[in-house]
């Protein structure tokens, strides 16, 4: 008998590009199709996307068809896996959210902010026990990471089981977590879906406690204020920190929003003891080189808190000469200019600071070669799909995969993928694209006058009200530029244009108002293209 049951996978973000993920699974059983979700990630701004700070998934698949996916399962807490919930929430009512109890909780504190938190459903799940979601079941396994209470997750369909790895590296000296994964081959999966993001690096990402005897001997060294600038995420380096201020009998205060949140929901779960820190208000009473201040910004975001004491010297609370800066998380790919920025304005005022460059000081939270290869051998799956990363990391992981003796291709953001029918192949496209939250509403990234405002910052933009008679005489001629012309230039441009525009309008037969507008943008579009190699945006308000 014919099986009717089919399988497919499709991702909304995360293949091609870094952030932004969001996974979909199809179950369809005798023509009964269910989704699943896994993740719903954020992406951030980089030198290509300057108008707008983070995008979200286009889920358009669902609203459009009037979709309601089983349930959205969260592998992680960080903000390219869950960032976008709270944006497009509302849009996917009655979807609940599966996620263990740490991360479900900083996806309520999330929601809560957005007036959500008790609008949808959320569900909290206990590691290595299986939920049915729909007709997935869906098993949640500890994995490590650099946040807390990550997972990989095992899903099981009506034609098999997948292993979606999330993000994870090993730790070996963990032997509960290493038997999470020893246990995995005994699960049969068919496929291992694993993230990309370090394969191009030999060896292995390391453990958080590798930092700790160098972040010591920094946190030491200081004769004034400590200052730390780190993913507020990483909880295990937070405690190692605090470990080191026991050690050295200092006290830790905690500057920024995502810091204090993070280490909230790291108290209530007991990650975290509320004694490792102290108030603002306390920090003012002790010695400064007793003090460590962890902060926000390490990636030069604008309004941080690094930033606003770094870059504007206007935070309540100020760098002194004696102070130190530590930066202990890498530089994300796009922030290099920004993050040079802060080391530029130290070197300038003689505060001293140190970073990962010449300190081990950070370990990445992403498997490298060994051991993606050591998750190949847990699993031994049939099949690897690569995901999570650039189009370089996947097929970086397909040829990796393909020398170790696995069957292995990648494949794109909106490409249907049918599995467990012989070779996994395309069978359809969704449709894909970046949302933003914008003025307040959630619009397309294609919006004209997103394009507009990028536009404008590269090209400038010029503003023409122009008023003409019968004879087409020019009697009213107003020129506005913006970022294109110097003072002492303006008036030679006005000149130029009005002279080319009245010479132009005297040999035209056709007078009507389209023909004679587009036939100034094109004097407009020319002039500045031969003076000043731009194409800036042009509006003319024409007045016959």
């Amino acid at each position: 008998m014919e099986n009717k049951n089919k399988v497919s996978f499709f991702s909304l973000g995360g293949l091609g590009e870094i952030g932004l993920n969001s996974y979909v699974y199809t179950n369809e059983i005798s023509g009964n199709k269910e989704y699943l979700m896994v993740d719903l990630g954020m992406g951030f701004k980089d030198t290509r996307t300057i108008s707008v700070d983070t995008f979200f998934p286009d889920i358009s698949f669902f609203t459009d068809n009037n979709i309601t996916p089983a349930g959205i399962v969260i592998t992680h807490g960080h903000e390219d896996h869950i960032g976008a919930l709270p944006y497009l929430m509302p849009y996917l009512e009655n979807t609940p959210i599966y996620a263990t109890p740490w991360t479900l909780d900083l996806i309520k504190s999330k929601l809560k902010e957005f007036n959500l938190d008790t609008k949808v459903k959320l569900i909290a799940v206990e590691s290595n026990k299986e939920y049915d979601v729909g007709s997935f079941k869906v098993k949640w396994v500890p994995i490590y990471h650099s946040i807390v209470d990550c997972s990989l997750l095992v899903i099981t369909t009506s034609m098999g089981k997948i292993v979606h790895s999330g993000d994870f590296k090993t730790k070996p000296s963990d032997r509960v977590l290493t038997g999470n994964l020893e246990k995995l081959v005994d699960e049969n999966a068919y496929y291992l879906v694993c993230e990309s993001t370090n394969v191009l690096e030999a060896g292995v990402a390391g453990e958080e406690s590798e930092v700790k005897d160098e972040l010591k001997k920094l946190v030491a060294s200081a004769k004034g204020a400590t200052w730390i600038g780190m993913f507020s995420s990483n909880l295990e380096r937070v405690r190692i920190i605090a470990d080191i201020a026991k050690e050295l009998k200092k006290r830790i205060v905690l500057y920024g929003r995502s810091l204090n949140t993070y280490a909230d929901i790291g108290i209530k779960h007991g990650f975290l003891d509320s004694n490792f820190f102290i108030t603002e208000e306390a920090s003012k009473e002790i010695d400064r080189d007793k003090l460590i201040i962890l902060a926000t910004g390490s990636q030069g975001e604008d309004r941080s808190v690094l930033y606003n004491v770094i870059v504007r010297d206007e935070y309540r609370e100020k760098l002194q000469r004696d102070d130190i800066v530590i930066f202990a998380s890498k530089v994300i790919p796009g922030n290099e200019s920004k993050v040079f920025r802060y080391y530029n304005i130290l070197a300038d005022r003689n505060i001293t600071y140190y970073t990962t460059k010449d300190h081990h000081i950070h370990v990445s939270g992403h498997a490298k070669i060994d051991e993606i290869v050591a998750m190949y051998n847990y699993v031994r799956p049939k099949y690897i799909l690569p995901m999570h990363g650039e189009a370089i990391h996947l097929r970086g992981q397909m040829e990796l995969a393909r020398s170790m003796g696995f069957e292995s291709d990648f494949f794109h953001c909106g490409e249907v993928v049918e599995l467990f029918n012989g070779t996994p192949h395309v069978i359809d496209n969704v449709e894909i694209g970046k949302l933003t939250y914008e003025g307040g509403r959630i619009v397309s990234y294609e919006e004209e006058f997103l394009k507009n405002r990028t536009k404008m910052f590269f090209e400038g933009a010029v503003f023409l009200s122009i008023s003409l008679n019968k004879r087409k005489d020019i009697t009213n001629f107003a020129l506005d530029t913006v970022g294109l012309l110097m003072e002492s230039e303006i008036q030679e441009a006005e000149e130029k244009i009005y002279a080319k525009i009245n010479s132009t309008l005297a040999g035209l037969e056709d007078s009507s108002p389209e023909l004679i507008q587009e036939e100034i943008r094109k004097i407009i579009r020319r002039i500045f293209k031969d003076s000043l190699d731009k194409k800036p945006i042009i509006k003319i308000h024409l007045a016959i």
